[in-house]
């Protein structure tokens, strides 16, 4: 007997950490990061839509900012990264991160609700559309981003 299923990229979870460690940074330079391409397309290895039959769908630092924005791929300090599984079986599972949790599986039964958001931004990308060549830690690095690091010690209590 075999099985047929869907499997996730495998997520950097070295990155992952990066992109939560300095999310709320990332949240006040979201208007910046919507709008310079170079910084959108960054790609998030592991971060997309996952399923069997209807195809992947990879998304990027600015997708995750978006989708992040309303449930449910934000509920209560709970974010989505990623969900694996097929729209006809409900055997579906969610890689997901909290503060309290930090990286953790759950199974989830609404697959189409979580994955329409994703189709939805994905299916408006442009035909010239590609990932961008920086990765999450350069961005982290520029000047404009690193203006602000002291204050976000501060309010994670590191300083």
């Amino acid at each position: 007997m075999f099985r047929i299923y869907a499997k996730a990229d495998t997520p950097d979870k070295e990155e992952l950490t990066l992109l939560f460690a300095n999310l709320e940074r990332l949240y006040r330079h979201k208007n910046l990061i919507c709008h310079t391409p170079a910084y959108y397309n960054i790609r998030l290895q592991g971060c997309g839509v996952f399923a069997l039959y209807i195809g992947t769908c990879r998304l990027t630092l600015g997708d995750m900012l978006r989708l992040w924005e309303s449930e449910p791929w934000q509920r209560d300090g709970v974010y989505i990264c990623h969900i694996v599984g097929s729209p006809l079986s409900g055997g579906n599972s969610c890689a997901k991160w909290s503060r309290k949790k930090g990286f953790f599986h759950k199974k989830e039964s609404s697959f189409m609700k979580i994955a329409q958001p994703a189709w939805q931004i994905v299916n408006a990308r442009t035909a010239d559309w590609s990932f961008s060549e920086m990765t999450l830690a350069e961005l982290l690095a520029l000047p404009e981003f690193a203006d602000d690091e002291g204050e976000t010690d501060r309010k994670n209590g590191d300083a």
